[in-house]
């Protein structure tokens, strides 16, 4: 089962084991063709403006790699600027995992942008 159709998914909700099902799968497609390739894990409530330029940057050694920002819902409103201004212009190299607990906000504004896949993980 594929989740990845763009360089962002959102996955919203709060049920651990499936959200870690849909992050494995994104990271096993990304492998088929990159089969290096591991996830950068960064909470988002604690991430700095840096931490996201850091993220966000062209990587050093090229290749795609997969970063999943959990936690969205904490994160401070310059993280949020930070991050819907990258939404507008992703990297193709980069496979950003947004996981967010759920809230309305976060999907209007990431709808306002027109390179993201929305894949929502239920529940329960």
């Amino acid at each position: 089962m594929a989740y990845v159709t763009s360089p962002i998914c959102l996955i919203t909700g709060d049920e651990d084991l499936l959200i870690a099902r849909v992050i494995e799968s994104a990271l096993a497609t990304v492998r088929v063709d990159e089969p290096g390739a591991h996830a950068t894990e960064l909470e988002a409530g604690s991430a700095t403006v840096g931490d996201l330029a850091e993220l966000f940057s062209p990587s050093l050694f090229g290749g795609v790699r997969v970063a999943v920002l959990r936690s969205a819902q904490d994160a401070r409103k310059e993280a949020v600027a930070q991050l819907l201004a990258y939404a507008k212009d992703p990297d193709p190299d980069l496979i950003l995992l947004v996981v967010h607990a759920g809230g309305k906000w976060m999907l209007r504004s990431f709808n306002e942008t027109s390179h993201l896949a929305i894949r929502t993980v239920p529940s329960g």
